[in-house]
């Protein structure tokens, strides 16, 4: 009877092992097979979603439909949702998020590497939004989140903004302590208002095509961000004004939800035009010193540094400008700088009036002024050849459309020759108006030979 009773007790025994080593291979083959078959194991819905809700600060609501672990250790979550309480309409959408993980061989919980969304949508709830209706912000949303112990690192960010592309990468302080928690209601209020004022903002690049705003962000102190952006476009096409490659640069902090320049914003472009003016830049760059920016953004024009390989303006052609532009009173512009322009290098300073193209230029340089003269006048005067250039000391008066009134010269020859003879040094002040040519003093020096007279001309007889 004993011998029976081991004897059933060995075989139900037997059974139970039989059953659970069953049961082992049958659960290794279902997660070979789906790790074969899929590349990843399915992992249950709803126990995936509780664990994320005890993780998650109260008042924020997370919806994944799938969850998949994959070979290395990694965690997939498919078909996410975002949304908060108060605000009935989502918030977030991403087709796909990927957890990195490191596990550690004891049995310590893994440590977090990287987070990787895709696919994402961020949504303006129609309480926030401009229009009023529930839209999306941003679109086609990716970018890897990286933790470190000071902080969060968001690199390869990429979304779009109607037809706004943005690229960046951001870094958000870490939260070192409990006490440090985050009003999330305060902030998502604080993300959305100026979210709002940003996207009203972007009316002021609507004419650039499809431009890319590239930025970074970096933490400075506890309340200021270093940032930097650079927007750029292949082409802007304004009613007054159109460019190719176009780009805009500057450098800022932000503190307390304002932005403070650090350094000169900078315009550039290879090309430049403004028919209205019949104005025509290449390789055009300009800038703004950074404690105008903030009248720039009200309308008040600013100061303006620009260098150019050339300039066209009317019938006016400047090589290599380097000026200094002041619209302050537009449409009277005040204007200071150098150039390269008639065989020469010459400094520039005046004023232009744009609205009816008049106003005064004072040159001063060593150019050749030759080329300026009417052909009707070089018919009539001698062939004069220089060793080197003139010095020049030029003041024009413009009439409306840049007719030229009155033009006074002060001019210093050195080596002179014409019609066979040469002339060692000359020394003269003359004027133009109204057709008439005079020199009111000319000193001409030859060897120990030298003539002091006056001259004048009348080109229109």
């Amino acid at each position: 009877m004993t011998q029976r009773r081991r004897f059933r007790l060995s075989l139900w025994l037997e059974l139970f092992l039989d059953a659970s080593l069953l049961l082992l291979f049958m659960a290794q083959a279902f997660v070979g097979s789906c790790l074969w078959i899929y590349g990843f194991l399915p992992l249950p819905t709803e126990w995936g979603n509780r664990w994320i809700a005890e993780k998650l600060p109260p008042g924020i609501l997370l919806e994944v439909d799938e969850f998949r672990l994959r070979p290395g250790g990694s965690i997939d979550l498919v078909g996410i949702g975002l949304k908060v309480e108060g605000i009935q309409q989502t918030l977030l959408e991403a087709e796909a998020a990927a957890i990195e993980l490191h596990w550690k061989p004891s049995l310590e919980l893994p440590k977090l590497e990287s987070v990787v969304l895709s696919g994402g949508t961020l949504f303006f709830p129609s309480v926030y939004s401009p229009d009023g209706f529930h839209r999306p912000l941003l679109k086609r949303i990716a970018f890897r989140l990286v933790p470190s112990a000071s902080s969060w690192e968001v690199d390869r960010f990429a979304a779009l903004h109607d037809d706004i592309r943005l690229r960046g990468s951001i870094q958000l302080p870490a939260r070192r302590a409990p006490s440090e928690a985050v009003d999330f209601n305060q902030g998502l209020h604080t993300f959305y208002t100026h979210a709002a004022k940003l996207s009203r903002q972007t009316e002021r690049i609507r004419f650039f095509k499809t431009p890319t705003v590239a930025f970074r962000m970096a933490v400075v102190d506890e309340a200021t961000r270093w940032i930097e952006l650079r927007i750029s476009s292949l082409a802007m096409e304004h009613p007054e004004a159109s460019a190719e490659f176009v780009q805009l640069r500057g450098t800022a902090h932000l503190k307390a939800l304002e932005l403070i320049p650090l350094a000169p914003p900078r315009f550039s472009a290879s090309q430049l035009e403004v028919p209205r003016y019949q104005l025509l830049a290449k390789d055009i760059s300009a800038s703004i010193t950074p404690d105008q920016v903030n009248g720039l953004l009200t309308g008040h024009w600013p100061q303006i540094k620009l260098a150019a390989s050339h300039i066209t303006l009317q019938d006016y052609h400047l090589d290599a400008p380097i000026l200094e532009v002041d619209p302050g009173a537009f449409p009277s512009i005040d204007f200071l700088g150098a150039t390269r322009s008639l065989n020469g290098a010459i400094q520039l300073d005046g004023q232009i009036n744009a609205d009816l193209w008049n106003g005064s230029i004072r040159a001063r340089g060593s150019v050749d002024l030759a080329s300026l003269m009417p052909d009707a006048l070089l018919d009539q005067v001698p062939r004069m050849e220089f060793a080197s250039p003139p010095y020049y000391d030029l003041s024009l008066q413009f009439d409306a459309g840049l007719s030229l009134q009155r033009a006074e010269l002060k001019a210093q020859v050195d080596d002179l020759r014409t019609e066979g003879l040469r002339f060692d040094h000359i020394n003269t002040r003359a004027s133009y108006q109204n057709g008439l040519y005079a020199i009111e003093d000319l000193y001409l020096r030859r060897q120990d030979q030298w003539l002091d007279l006056t001259f004048s001309l009348n080109a229109n007889n």
